[in-house]
């Protein structure tokens, strides 16, 4: 006589096929299913490239940033700005704006770096 409450893996699951198992809520390896992994190595490819393609976008909005920042600067040492209190404000009040845009975005540059740099 046959026991009900013991599983057999699914036909599919024998076959290599993992849809069975992910059906039937049953986790592959109880239900004897073969999975496929990547080599770890492949992960880390990739995830070294998407770091290193982040870096590279922090590092250019740094540029951007620090262009708009020398010419914020420029503008407010201008006569007409500097001598006019609420131009100069408005202004500075930008360039405050900039400043603290800057940082968050290098801070981030950093972090990632960093992490790059330890997976090298």
């Amino acid at each position: 006589m046959r026991n009900m409450n013991i599983q057999e893996p699914a036909e599919s699951c024998r076959s290599g096929g993992t849809e069975s198992c992910r059906s039937e809520g049953k986790s592959q390896k109880s239900r004897g299913c073969r999975t496929e992994k990547k080599d770890p190595s492949e992960e880390e490819k990739k995830k070294k490239k998407k770091l290193g393609n982040k870096v590279q976008q922090l590092e250019e909005q740094l540029s951007k940033l620090k262009q708009e920042r020398e010419a914020l600067e420029k503008h407010l040492s201008k006569p007409e700005v500097y001598g006019d209190p609420k131009t100069f404000q408005e202004n500075l009040q930008k360039f405050n704006e900039l400043e603290e845009k800057m940082k968050l975005v290098n801070s981030d540059w950093e972090k990632s770096f960093e992490e790059l740099s330890g997976m090298e």
